[in-house]
């Protein structure tokens, strides 16, 4: 599976955090999210390790969103007709 990264400009947020705003997508799913910390720790990232997280984050979202796993249903609960 092909994964294309696009990335949003830095947002610096209010309570003095930094939030690095990005997408990703297969062709059929996408999903957007960030990674947010301190200015000093985001500054202190490399390339490499920005675009590791955005594919941890990408391959944790996509494992729950194609392999759901519902909730078992208690039959005590159920209600009967």
């Amino acid at each position: 599976m092909s994964v294309t990264y696009n990335s949003s400009p830095q947002v610096n947020n209010a309570d003095g955090s930094v939030s690095l705003p990005f997408s990703a997508t297969d062709g059929k799913y996408t999903f957007a999210d960030a990674i947010v910390g301190s200015a000093d720790f985001i500054n202190g990232l490399t390339s490499d390790q920005i675009l590791a997280m955005q594919t941890q984050r990408w391959n944790n979202w996509y494992a729950i969103i194609t392999n759901p796993n519902p909730a078992p249903v208690d039959p005590d609960t159920t209600a009967s007709a």
